[in-house]
This record gives C-alpha cells, sequence and structure tokens, in this order.
C-alpha cells in the first residue's frame, strides 16, 4: 500500500498515542516472543509519525500506526495494520481495540506474509473473536467462494470511499453484526441484530431497489410473520447453501427504493413523485408496501377508502395523528391493548412524536415505532427496534 495515497493527520501524535504503542509493543513481545528481534518503534518516512513495525524479509514490514484521516476526516481515531503485499482501502481497527488482539492480528498478517497464504479467521475479516455466529457465517460463505466485501462485528470501524474521499467510519450498534457480498449483480447483507435476529437483505444496483429474504420460508418452509429469524443453528448450516438460489430469483413484488448512499444528496419524500399528491387512501397503501418489504408479512388494508386502517395478525397497529407527543401513559394504554391481544406492538406516527418516558418505555417494550409520513405514507424509524428492523444504507 502507498501510504501517502490518503490524507493521513499529522496530529497523530502525543502522550496518549505514545502509552498506546508501548502497551501494544509489550503486547507483542509478551504473546509473541519469536518476533522480538524484528520489533521496531520508527518513523520509515520522514512526513509521517512514529510506527510500530515488524520487519520480513527483502526488508519489508508489516506496520501497525494509530492515526486518523486529515481534515475535515479526522473525527475518528483507528488503527491500521498494513501488510507489504496491502491493495485497496487501508484496514482498520478501532481505536478502543485490545493491545492483546492487535499483538495477534499483526502476527497473523506476518505469518501470512510467509507462509504464502490468506490470512486465518478472524483476523482476515479484521476481527476479534472467531466464534461469533457471523464470523461463523462469513467463513463458511467464504469456503463455498462467496465473494465476501465486508464482515463487521466486535470491531466496529472500517473504511469507506464517498464523493468526499476515503473517510473512517463506525458502524452503529443498531446494524447488528453483519457480512456483505456479491451474487451476480446483486450485493447480499446478512445480519444478526440483538433483539430481533437475523436479517437477509438484496439490493440491486440497477433497479435501485432492496428487498427482504423471508428467512422463515428460505430455511423452515413456513412464512413468518415478522422480520427476523433467531435460530442460529439453522442460519449456519442451511443459510450458505440456498442464499444464491434466492437471490437469484429476483425481487418480489414488493421492495423499496434503496436508501441514500454514504455521499449521496440526502432523498427527501417528494423526490417519489413531485407532481402528484397522493390522497390519505394511497398514502396508506404505500405504507403497507413499506411494511411488507421489510418483512412484516401480514399487514392488510381493512375498511373502505374513507375509514380505511391497516390489520395484522401478528401485530397491534396503533396510527396517530395528534399534534402532542404521545406520553407514557398513551403508549402504556396502547401496550396493555396490544398484550391483551397477544401482539407485538407497533406504532405508526404521523405527528407529534414521542416523549422521552414513552420511548425509553416503548423501546423497553419491544414496540415497532415509526415515523409515517401522512402525505407520501413513507416509514422512518423512530424507534430502537424499528432502527434494527430498517434497510440499512448500501
Amino acid at each position: 500500500m502507498d501510504l501517502q495515497r490518503y490524507p493521513w493527520s499529522s496530529e497523530s501524535s502525543g502522550m496518549g498515542h505514545l502509552l498506546a504503542y508501548q502497551r501494544a509493543e509489550a503486547a507483542l513481545h509478551a504473546r509473541h516472543p519469536e518476533l522480538s528481534d524484528r520489533i521496531e518503534m520508527h518513523s520509515p518516512l520522514s512526513s509521517l509519525p512514529a510506527m510500530l513495525s515488524v520487519r520480513l524479509s527483502g526488508d519489508r514490514r508489516v506496520l501497525l500506526w494509530l492515526t486518523r484521516f486529515a481534515r475535515p476526516h479526522d473525527f475518528y481515531p483507528f488503527w491500521l495494520i498494513v501488510g507489504p503485499d496491502d491493495e485497496g482501502l487501508p484496514r482498520m481497527w478501532d481505536a478502543v481495540t485490545s493491545p492483546e488482539v492487535l499483538a495477534d492480528a499483526v502476527r497473523e498478517r506476518v505469518r501470512a506474509f510467509e507462509e504464502q497464504r490468506v490470512e486465518a479467521s478472524p483476523w482476515r475479516w479484521d476481527e476479534p473473536d472467531g466464534q461469533a455466529s457471523i464470523i461463523r457465517l462469513a467463513d463458511a460463505l467464504a469456503e463455498s467462494s462467496f465473494d465476501i466485501r465486508l464482515v463487521v462485528s466486535g470491531n466496529r470501524i472500517r473504511t469507506t470511499q464517498t464523493v468526499d474521499g476515503v473517510e473512517a467510519f463506525p458502524f452503529r450498534e443498531h446494524e447488528g453484526d453483519f457480512l456483505e457480498f456479491r451474487v451476480g449483480h446483486h450485493s447480499v447483507r446478512i445480519s444478526r441484530k440483538k433483539e430481533i435476529g437475523w436479517l437477509a437483505d438484496v439490493h440491486d444496483p440497477e433497479l435501485d431497489v432492496q428487498w427482504r429474504i423471508d428467512l422463515h420460508w428460505l430455511l423452515g418452509k413456513e412464512a413468518g410473520s415478522l422480520p427476523g429469524y433467531t435460530e442460529d443453528d439453522q442460519v449456519l448450516g442451511k443459510l450458505h447453501q440456498v442464499i444464491e438460489a434466492a437471490v437469484w430469483d429476483g425481487p418480489p413484488e414488493n421492495v423499496v427504493k434503496s436508501p441514500p448512499r454514504k455521499g449521496d444528496r440526502p432523498r427527501i419524500a417528494a423526490d417519489r413523485d413531485r407532481s402528484d399528491s397522493l390522497s390519505p387512501h394511497q398514502a396508506l397503501q404505500v405504507t403497507m408496501r413499506e411494511l411488507l418489504a421489510l418483512g412484516f408479512a401480514d399487514v392488510a388494508i381493512e375498511g373502505d377508502a374513507e375509514s380505511a386502517s391497516l390489520t395484522s395478525e401478528s401485530l397491534s397497529i396503533a396510527s396517530t395523528a395528534r399534534p402532542k407527543a404521545l406520553g407514557l401513559a398513551d403508549v402504556k394504554h396502547l401496550y396493555a391493548d396490544a398484550s391483551i391481544a397477544k401482539k407485538r406492538l407497533m406504532v405508526l406516527l404521523r405527528t407529534g412524536g414521542m416523549t422521552r418516558p414513552a420511548e425509553e418505555f416503548a423501546n423497553r417494550a419491544g414496540a415497532v415505532v415509526f415515523w409515517a409520513d401522512k402525505t407520501t405514507g413513507l416509514l422512518a424509524p423512530y424507534g430502537g427496534l424499528a432502527r434494527e428492523v430498517a434497510f440499512s444504507e448500501v
């Protein structure tokens, strides 16, 4: 990798960095004493700050560097591990990664180069825990020759290419553990969310749409009514064998336009159709299609055009358009009604929002809360569970 290709910050020094390097160096000596006579703290390029390195044959090195990108992208420090044959975007580790993990990652990079092989899992994915479910799935897919592009679990920071250049991007917790790979021209993200389990989403860049695979049907031949699949063994044992066929089937009837990519102009609801305003019934149909695309498979419209509402066998759907925010008592009342009906609560906010105590209770109660634009019917996540359910940026 040509280190001078990227706009590294010159502010990558100081006492905190020195202590971090000392801890990493001590971990390398303690965990991998066979490398001790090859470990150096130095500055190989006069324009770059100090970094750790391990010497290889032919005056080559594996570098360990605590740095950040130059302004305006220097908001997030990270560790960079660079091998002599690296190409493409930099491979990053979160700044809070333990010295022991960094030492093992550097050692595996050294061994892989010297033995002329691919790095072993989980280091090949820039991850610390080989027993994580998403890592085991990535390994199984890689063995089946899938083109794995990204794996994120314990290490939440990666490089991303934006319209403004290369940036360090921290993935949020609501995105869960996930991997991305390509099948033909489709991009697939399989994720394991904390609350709802496994999701499998497909992006077609030619049509600029996303859709969600029904894992309940794919793995158990029984249609699911809610997004998310919780049985790890089923996913790990079967998904890599059948996902390619499911992707090649193409998009189903219910798809959504892809979320904006990082660096794109934010897409507003009116972009979908600026010339025609939707009637309340048409907006409700859009909301229904959005929910179906997300995996709420039994949502339907009941009633005539004047009194239509959304109904579901598995959800208690409450839609509110009052200007005042829903309070704690309001949400508790809705939750009680849903509990009596033995359904999960879904709240569609058209105006007003929720108070903080009400939102916190909704999150604890496992309610799915969306903003639902009253003029377009388009959805945006409001609560924590809705953020897990929503399609990710692509």
